[in-house]
């Protein structure tokens, strides 16, 4: 009878015995076809990650130096996704609550307050509670700050705001 390749015994590190298996299943396969080489190319301009956002003014920042928690839903990631209107959106967004507002329209509400509403970095005259729901094509990206936006942009809720960002 032929000794096993691999011993284990109880004192031998698991590591051990797992490289230990793995070197005589490799010698085993020698005849294995080559696996081809794959080179993964990356950039920093992703469509699910971009760089700039509005919503701490009226230029576009960079998203580390606006002082408040930002995330930035782009075009590309509202249709992968099929985010459809902005509650389907916002449900989605980190650290915002959607709650029946009237029967049919959401409220958002961010670190426990009421958010307001902005297109294109100015704010807007109504808050973002109980407001008639748009499609979301209509917008090359949606930002959501949460914190207060008067930090940034003067007077404002302090639960956040929600930036719509129009296709130009």
């Amino acid at each position: 009878m032929k000794k096993p390749f691999v011993t284990a015994s109880r004192h031998a590190p698991r590591r051990t015995v797992m490289a230990l298996c793995l070197g005589a299943a490799l010698a085993n396969h020698a005849s294995a076809q080559e696996v081809p080489q794959v080179v993964v190319n990356a950039s920093l301009d992703e469509p699910y990650a971009p760089s700039h956002a509005t919503v701490g003014g009226k230029t576009p920042q960079r998203l580390v130096d606006i002082p408040q928690s930002a995330t930035v839903f782009s075009a590309e990631r509202i249709r992968d996704q099929n985010l459809f209107t902005l509650g389907d959106l916002m449900q989605q967004a980190p650290g915002v609550s959607v709650m029946p507002f009237d029967g049919a329209n959401p409220d958002f509400r961010a670190r426990g307050y009421g958010m307001e509403l902005s297109y294109d970095g100015i704010p807007a005259s109504q808050a973002g509670s109980g407001q008639q729901e748009f499609e979301l094509a209509l917008y090359e990206r949606v930002e959501v700050l949460r914190g207060p936006s008067g930090v940034t942009a003067g007077a404002g809720q302090p639960g956040g705001v929600i930036n719509f960002v129009r296709k130009r």
